[in-house]
């Protein structure tokens, strides 16, 4: 991704995966986010949906200058709203979408669930919303945890988030 610097990286998630270490390891699925900020190409943060935060998590997201909401923010303010306060207009952009960022009914096979996430037409007017507020030159879709998706459900939810969100995409273009 250096070569489309500087990036701004938009990470829907639950959890702020803003950890240092976690149980000693600085490489781990809680500590991504914190990585990407070290990255000399990356221009800006900012986290949507959190909700089940450490306040050491917070607190050094808040001392790098990430945008922070929460998902009662997005259900408060409205998705396009809390985009456009938070995500830097015109660059390029990285979108990472962990889907134990939606409520959990709507993704029990993931690895993480967490009650009270977003609805899928949150996250869906969210992910227009950044596809239209600078260019998207990459994303990734993490969590799907398939041995515990039964009936198939979460896997179509996120088959689905892939189509609308390069449809936003392409349509922004």
């Amino acid at each position: 991704m250096e070569r489309f610097a500087p990036i701004d990286v938009v990470h829907f998630d639950a959890h702020s995966d803003f950890v240092d270490h976690f149980f000693g390891a600085r490489y781990s699925h809680g500590s991504q986010l914190r990585r990407l900020s070290e990255l000399p190409y990356v221009r800006s943060i900012t986290a949507i949906g959190l909700r089940n935060v450490f306040r050491v998590e917070y607190e050094d997201l808040v001392a790098y200058g990430a945008g922070v909401a929460t998902s009662l923010d997005v259900l408060e303010e409205g998705p396009a709203s809390v985009v456009e306060r938070l995500v830097p207009e015109g660059g390029n952009l990285y979108v990472s979408i962990d889907i134990d960022v939606l409520d959990l009914p709507i993704v029990p096979g993931t690895t993480l669930p967490e009650p009270g996430g977003l609805s899928y037409r949150d996250l869906r007017g969210l992910l227009d919303a950044t596809a239209r507020r600078g260019h998207v030159v990459g994303f990734d879709i993490v969590e799907l945890d398939a041995p515990h998706d039964l009936g198939g459900a979460t896997s179509r939810v996120t088959t689905w988030l892939m189509v609308h969100f390069l449809s936003s995409i392409f349509d922004a273009r």
